[in-house]
Formats: structure tokens, C-alpha cells, sequence
């Protein structure tokens, strides 16, 4: 059976080699993550992040927190975190709509230079 601190142990990667590969991949694709994406990842993680921070501190999971709920989540932290999860969905959502929006202009864009 595997003990936790065989998986975790990472001294037998080579983190040289890892970080080179990191940075170079990031040197790649640097140009794109100062734009759109950039944004979209960001949210993600703010929405991520929020969502954990939710859960922990503003409805825990237990009788505590049960019985605590309806005090915490009308805080002002537990509001704040509430509107970055609602309009973290919100961002996101509008992103895929504009992606499905810019794919088809191209699409259809491509398909009328094809038919000239």
C-alpha cells in the first residue's frame, strides 16, 4: 500500500528540468496571457478560490456551522464573497459566449472566402 509521503515526495523528479520547461512554455505563450485569457483564467481562480473560501468560513460543514449559517452569511465578508462567486459565474458564462460568438464569425467567414 502506498504511504501519502511516497506520493508526495518529489525529490526524485528532476526540478531543473520541470522549470525549464515552465519557463519556456510561459516565454511561448506570453503573448496571449496579457489579453482575454489572462482575464478568463483569473476569474477561474477567483471564482475557485471564492467558492472554497464560501464554504469554509461562511456555511461550515457541521453543527457549528449549521446553527451559525444564517448569522455568517449575512456578514459583510461572507456578502462579498457571495457577489464574487455569482458574478464570477456570470464573467464566465458571458466568456463562452463569446467564444461560441467569435468561433462562428470565423466560421462563417471562412466558408464565404472558400465559396469565392
Amino acid at each position: 500500500m502506498l504511504d501519502m509521503t511516497e506520493i508526495l515526495d518529489v525529490t526524485h523528479y528532476n526540478t531543473g528540468a520541470m522549470m525549464e520547461c515552465v519557463v519556456a512554455l510561459t516565454a511561448m505563450f506570453q503573448p496571449y496571457l496579457r489579453g482575454p485569457i489572462a482575464v478568463y483564467i483569473g476569474w477561474i481562480m477567483i471564482h475557485y478560490l471564492a467558492a472554497h473560501a464560501y464554504s469554509t468560513y461562511c456555511v461550515n460543514w457541521s453543527w457549528y456551522g449549521f446553527i451559525a449559517s444564517p448569522f455568517m452569511s449575512t456578514t459583510p465578508v461572507c456578502r462579498g464573497i457571495s457577489w464574487v462567486i455569482y458574478e464570477g459565474s456570470n464573467t464566465m458564462a458571458h466568456l463562452w459566449v463569446m467564444v461560441g460568438t467569435t468561433l462562428s464569425l470565423y466560421m462563417t467567414t471562412n466558408a464565404r472566402r472558400r465559396d469565392e
